[in-house]
């Protein structure tokens, strides 16, 4: 799961954490890594320091007709089709 402030939850089962997510950062920093985007691509840091491509995010980019833009982060995996989507750090799943 991707933050807005740059730091990524490798283990989206500890959304769910009974102190919320900084009480989880505190308690278990190897669940966490930060990511960026880079290229268009989102990219997270692996445990040698190395930035590597998430294989299923993307940017979604939307332009207004007054020109204005806004950007979002799409995070899914393409193998499970009804699976999360996750945007900007909000899950959205299908009822």
């Amino acid at each position: 799961m991707l933050f807005r402030d740059g730091q990524a939850l490798k283990r989206i089962e500890a959304i769910g954490f009974a102190g919320g997510p900084e009480a989880h950062r505190r308690a278990q920093p190897r669940d966490w890594t930060s990511w960026r985007r880079s290229g268009g691509k989102v990219e997270i840091i692996n445990a040698k320091g190395e930035w590597n491509a998430l294989a299923f995010g993307i940017t979604l980019v939307i332009t207004y007709h007054d020109g204005s833009t806004e950007s979002r982060i799409i995070v899914t995996d393409p193998k499970d089709a009804k699976g999360a989507i996750w945007l900007d750090g909000v899950g959205y799943s299908r009822r």
